[in-house]
């Protein structure tokens, strides 16, 4: 690499930050450098390369063309950095293994299960994430991710974990109650919904309440105030328990969760992890 072709790095770190937020102002405060010092970075940035990267508008900075070729490449190339260096730490004990998955099912497949990994290894720290944001593991600095789909998964590592057998749920008492019941459905989620309309569950006349998340409709049926449409490995507990009753499931054999790493070898502490997580499948 010929380093006297490529701009002050300096320069080039400032106007990714300020393309990123873009806000001189606030890309300043999160170098911890002074607003002048990253517009003089830009400046200069600007004479080197030949073109104008930002322009004012109002109170945003705006990208050119130009601007914004160039702020991809560079957050792309400054993430590998970020991500390759956690990645050592990783390996050096450094850092926690960090998992993405979706609120409900951490807090209805993963809790439940999580303590036997902590009493088995306890030197492992991790750093559990619950988001429905679909998430990019180098970017954001995430060690694995638990999504539901059936793939494929293009530029990642993925196993399934568990397949999607679907059922619908309530409460022991509601399920002699069921055609007249009222149907929990989150909001901003629709396979369940296509679910149950495409095997006659409910129709267009049935009555629903639509929730802010699943977890709040899977509440909704723990309380007896309906049914809802729940992966059976997320309601297990709960049927084993008898506190929810199955009046309806599916099988499925390609969606289901999986389990989505970067295509490099693990760290130790995540390969472990890892191989856990399949076993408590």
């Amino acid at each position: 690499m010929d380093w006297r072709h490529i701009p002050s790095l300096a320069a080039l770190r400032a106007f990714e930050a300020a393309s990123r937020h873009s806000s001189l102002t606030a890309a300043a405060a999160a170098l911890n450098v002074t607003q002048a010092a990253v517009s003089q970075h830009i400046r200069t940035l600007e004479s080197d390369l030949g073109c104008t990267l930002m322009i004012r508008q109002g109170r945003k900075m705006d990208l050119t063309a130009e601007g914004k070729q160039l702020a991809a490449t560079l957050t792309q190339g400054f993430s590998t950095i970020a991500t390759g260096v956690a990645d050592l730490r990783g390996q050096l004990g450094g850092k926690p293994v960090t998992v993405s998955l979706t609120p409900s099912f951490a807090e209805n497949w993963l809790m439940p299960r999580l303590g036997s990994f902590w009493a088995a290894h306890p030197d492992i720290d991790l750093s559990i994430q619950p988001s429905h944001r679909l998430v990019d593991l180098a970017v954001d600095g995430i060690d694995v991710a638990i999504r539901y789909g059936r793939g494929p998964f293009p530029d990642h590592s993925a196993d399934m974990l568990t397949s999607a057998t679907l059922c619908a749920v309530c409460a022991p008492q509601v399920a002699a109650q069921q055609r007249s019941a009222t149907w929990f459905f989150e909001t901003y989620r629709t396979e369940y919904r296509v679910w149950a309309h495409s095997h006659g569950l409910i129709t267009d006349a049935t009555p629903t309440t639509a929730m802010d998340t699943n977890t709040l409709a899977l509440s909704a049926a723990r309380a007896g105030l309906g049914i809802c449409v729940q992966l059976k490995d997320v309601v297990a507990r709960d049927l084993d328990a008898g506190t929810l009753v199955s009046i309806f499931e599916t099988d499925e054999t390609t969606l289901g969760y999986h389990v989505l790493t970067r295509p490099h070898p693990p760290s130790k502490q995540l390969a472990t992890f890892l191989k856990w997580l399949h076993a408590a499948a």
